[in-house]
């Protein structure tokens, strides 16, 4: 018997590779029902969700093409993609949809049921927070998420992404689910909103920033959660493995975990499913997504040290030629192939490589990674 401790995307979609191979799995989910409390956006790319072979038809709530990206001050830019490029989905809808699939092919399910022990093989899906990660100890870094769903007008087709000290060591968003109701709310660093603020309130610091930005403050309702921040801990012990939140397998630039950490889920449990060992699943995931998971982290650290005025002076660089760059090599799931061909813009224009010479003390080893890591 294979157990897993939790019931989000990761936990479920490791239970369905488990059964499809004929192994008897359960999974325990804490909660009285599947998909609830939301803690999530819901904004994936549309290829991030193909690769979790789910139906999520029914729970797509809107289609998204484009991006605008504000500064402190509201300078913005926009990055282009296709109609239906990112997905909102409602995550109770798309959840359940992955449990079905999993009960179908032979997996059980145990609702209000917590899984604390590690007898027999045991996989933890269980979240940002995991027991069992911390059992281990593993003492993550978190970004603290804070959002309403509110009512407003909305451009349908744009997610906002707005960077200044009302979300210290983060950002704010906004990702609309109709053309009357969006999902806005912002993370932060407490590390880095201490050094920043006296006092920092995520609530207050929301509602600011709809001030600033004219946006209206009509919540249907809110939630709050932790993002973890990746950091190359193993995610294997004995007969225990993390995945998903509960391994940090999310990208620090974004926050956005359901599709990589799916695909180590589905990883984990095929490997299981066939009888292989968990060392096994360690070294797969690591190969296929390391990379992209230390270069998001290395974006990360970067945008997480810099001030207002900083990111100020960063728009003023961004011109056409940097746009068209990013929006042809630059994708959700990877950003891993965007480093080369930016230090190639760079070398061509020395003045402004010049001008952003300064912002070389914000960057540790670990950003080197976008550039060259192997």
């Amino acid at each position: 018997m294979i157990r897993i401790a939790g019931g989000g995307p990761a936990g479920l979609l490791a239970a369905r590779e488990i059964a499809r191979k004929g192994m008897d799995v359960t999974v325990y989910e804490e909660h009285g029902e599947i998909g609830k409390p939301v803690q999530c956006t819901g904004l994936v790319s549309r290829s991030g969700l193909d690769a979790l072979d789910v139906d999520y038809a029914d729970s797509v709530l809107n289609e998204i093409g484009q991006a605008r990206f504000v500064s402190p001050s509201g300078k913005e830019f926009y990055l282009r993609k296709r109609k239906g490029y990112a997905l909102v989905i409602d995550r109770t809808e798309f959840d359940n949809e992955i449990a079905n699939e999993a009960t179908s092919e032979g997996a059980s399910i145990e609702l209000g049921r917590r899984l604390l022990d590690e007898e027999s093989i045991t996989i933890a899906a269980d979240g940002a927070a995991s027991y069992f990660a911390r059992k281990h100890g593993i003492n993550r870094n978190y970004v603290v998420a804070y959002q309403i769903e509110n009512r407003m007008k909305v451009d349908v087709d744009t997610v906002e992404i707005h960077f200044g000290s009302f979300a210290p060591g983060f950002f704010a968003w906004l990702v609309p689910v109709d053309e009357n109701r969006v999902r806005m709310g912002l993370g932060y660093r407490p590390d880095v909103a201490s050094r920043v603020h006296d006092a920092y309130n995520p609530k207050t610091a929301l509602r600011f920033f709809a001030k600033i930005r004219g946006y209206p403050w009509v919540p249907i309702s809110e939630q709050g959660g932790l993002i973890p921040l990746f950091d190359n801990s193993p995610s294997v012990f004995d007969n225990l493995a993390l995945v998903g939140d509960a391994a940090a397998q999310v990208k620090a630039s974004t926050g956005g975990g359901i599709a990589i950490g799916g695909q180590c889920a589905m990883i984990l449990g095929k490997i299981v499913g066939e009888g292989g060992s968990l060392d096994e699943y360690e070294s797969v995931w690591r190969e296929k997504f390391g990379r992209e998971l230390r270069v998001h982290l290395a974006v990360h650290k970067f945008y997480s040290k810099l001030g207002d005025a900083e990111f100020e002076e960063l728009f003023d660089a961004v011109d056409d030629e940097i746009l068209r760059i990013i929006e042809k090599n630059a994708e959700m799931e990877s950003i891993s192939g965007l480093g080369p061909v930016v230090m190639s813009y760079v070398s061509k224009h020395p003045i402004k490589a010049m001008r952003l010479a300064k912002y070389l003390k914000y960057v540790d080893g670990d950003v080197t990674s976008m550039f060259k890591f192997k």
